[in-house]
């Protein structure tokens, strides 16, 4: 397993705090073999192995990395707390589901600052942030380490997290449908329940709603409804600036805009330049237009001693 780009908040896992434009090998991870690997906002980074292991590493000011402590991880750290016995099987940062879990294993999704972990007999776990009570735990206080969540309620079989909003879903076994967190601007922390039918549906309440969104894009006529913190804008008007557009690049793949992710991207490729380079490679998303980043780069000599 290598890494290459920027480190910010050790999310390299390099153990230093030192950016690379050389791919460097992780040997905690050595021998490894990565199956699931997912990188969050704060920046912190989640990954799987074949072997049911979970290793966290990056920011952790809202514990967010699960490690008992709000220390960043300059390197990847080996997390079992509470998860004893489990194999974890999948996990993923932002607003994604998982569901289905396997025999004696474990999925993990992560919100901006906070985890959920949903293990094969339907029992719910969470920690890292909480101030609008994402965790689900009957207040705002953040936990370092694991703790049950819904241990009243039947079964658990899917569950979802969104990064912008600070929501947190569930569906049980019978359909019923939970939310919990910054829901409607209002904060819940306890699980309460919705008639939705499914988690897919109570996260895009809250990020394609007008009544809590703060900005929005006019796409073929049709207004789509966002956050700026999704955005990370911190100018009042708009930048067509390649560091700019990769911002709206990474709400176009989120929404499946496929004719503003081609523009957006077209944007980027007239405006790589040495300056830019890092910046650009940490927001690359598609492979070719990263292989083509690399060798523009090589031409203007960044990769030379």
């Amino acid at each position: 397993f290598a890494v290459i780009g920027l480190n910010c908040s050790n999310c390299l896992g390099t153990g230093d705090s030192l950016s690379t434009i050389v791919p460097k090998t992780l040997d905690v991870l050595r021998g490894k073999k990565v199956a699931s690997f997912s990188y969050g906002s704060g920046p912190h980074v989640l990954l799987a192995t074949e072997g049911g292991e979970l290793y966290v590493w990056g920011h952790n000011g809202y514990s967010q990395l699960g490690n008992g402590s709000t220390n960043q991880c300059g390197a990847p750290s080996l997390i079992t707390t509470n998860l004893q016995g489990k194999r974890v099987r999948e996990v993923a940062c932002g607003p994604r589901r998982v569901s289905g879990c396997l025999q004696g294993k474990v999925v993990i999704v992560c919100g901006y600052a906070h985890c959920l972990a949903l293990t094969d007999e339907g029992a719910l776990y969470a920690w890292g942030a909480n101030t609008c009570g994402q965790l689900g735990t009957g207040n705002k206080s953040n936990h370092h380490s694991p703790v049950q969540v819904m241990a009243g309620k039947e079964r658990v079989v899917e569950i979802a997290a969104c990064h912008s909003t600070h929501t947190s879903a569930a569906k049980t076994q019978s359909g019923q449908v939970y939310m919990w967190g910054q829901c409607r601007g209002q904060s819940v922390v306890l699980p309460h329940l919705t008639h939705l039918g499914s988690t897919d549906d109570a996260l895009a309440r809250e990020f394609d709603s007008p009544e809590t969104a703060d900005l929005k894009f006019s796409v073929d006529g049709k207004y789509i409804y966002v956050h700026k913190a999704v955005l990370k804008i911190s100018s009042p008007t708009p930048c067509t600036a390649p560091s700019c557009t990769s911002c709206l690049l990474d709400l176009a793949t989120s929404y499946c805009e496929i004719r503003l992710k081609r523009l957006c991207q077209q944007i980027i490729k007239r405006g790589i330049t040495v300056e830019n380079a890092f910046t650009l490679l940490s927001a690359a998303v598609d492979g070719a237009m990263l292989k083509e980043f690399i060798c523009r780069a090589s031409r203007c000599g960044a990769f030379k001693n």
